[in-house]
């Protein structure tokens, strides 16, 4: 396994743990409390987090290990691909910064204001993870990294996780009528008619 592998694997690695570790600090949040409210550490998980998603879509391509397919270096996926990873990588770090702003926190701390159904949580239940998945295909897009996009199904799964997690232990636990009041309404990731029309420009610019 080359080293472009063996860190994209780390990071993956890394990141399950970090999933798995929130399974078991939600599911037990009342033993775990400090450490949930802990802003330093709340800041370290965050960060680490966003790290091992970007890197696992990032970090170069290993020719050697899966040839470079013939569709990203002809038509319209050399300029488009990236175009369109450009897009997405503007609209998640909008995501992200629109969020953490009105939360006021990060991680697993309690949000000061209760359940927060407005603004980009209009969307999505979860815009935060949003934005880390939409950054993550970016990076991916940007540099038309193939091995980036063989891993970015186990990136987006590690969100999905985390947020099903939080949904099952945290938000779900603490506000209960509320909050299955706000899931009829609203998505967990975005809608599927977003998700269909990312994933459909993606194949559509990789055909032309």
């Amino acid at each position: 396994m080359s080293v472009q592998w063996i860190a994209r694997v780390a990071c993956l690695l890394i990141l399950f743990a970090l999933v798995g570790a929130s399974a078991r600090f939600l599911g037990n949040r009342q033993r775990y409390r400090k450490l949930l409210e802990s802003t330093p550490l709340n800041v370290f998980e965050v960060a680490l987090f966003n790290a091992c998603c970007y890197l696992a879509t990032g970090i170069p391509a290993d020719p050697g290990l899966f040839e470079r397919p013939r569709f990203l270096e002809t038509g319209a996926a050399v300029w488009g691909l990236p175009a369109l990873g450009g897009l997405l990588l503007v609209l998640g770090f909008s995501f992200l910064g629109l969020t953490i702003a009105r939360r006021r926190v990060l991680g697993g701390q309690d949000t000061p204001d209760g359940l927060i159904t407005t603004g980009t949580y209009r969307f999505c239940r979860h815009p935060i993870y949003l934005g880390v998945v939409l950054i993550s295909l970016a990076i991916a897009l940007l540099g038309r990294n193939f091995d980036g996009m063989i891993v970015f199904p186990l990136v987006l799964l590690a969100n999905l996780t985390q947020a099903k997690i939080e949904e099952k232990h945290d938000v779900g636990v603490r506000f209960e009528a509320e909050y299955r009041s706000y899931q009829e309404t609203t998505p967990l990731l975005g809608s599927i008619w977003f998700w269909a029309a990312v994933l459909g420009g993606i194949a559509c610019l990789s055909m032309v």
